[in-house]
């Protein structure tokens, strides 16, 4: 899925929000991939991108679950393809 050329669009998207200083809200569907210390295992979720590693790959979002969730990273590709929808809240300028 990676490969697709959506993936490329949502990268695109999430460093044009995080480079305004607004933090995309990231809908998707846990379970696809092995992560620590999550209180659910599967299901709909929604975090919020707050940063990215371009050099890495990674991007560096927060959990809702509190402590120890609070920032967190994942490998760019595996979030594509655990992605149900990316939501910016734009303020009025």
């Amino acid at each position: 899925k990676a490969k697709q050329n959506g993936f490329d669009h949502f990268n695109r998207k999430i460093k044009q929000y995080v480079d305004q200083g607004i933090p995309p809200c990231w809908t998707l569907y846990l379970g696809m991939f092995k992560e620590e210390n999550l209180p659910q295992s599967w299901g709909g979720h929604m975090r919020l991108i707050i940063g990215y590693n371009e050099s890495r790959g990674e991007l560096i979002y927060s959990d809702s679950w509190g402590e120890g969730h609070a920032v967190k990273r994942m490998p760019a590709d595996e979030a594509w393809c655990m992605t149900t929808a990316l939501y910016a809240m734009v303020p009025n300028r």
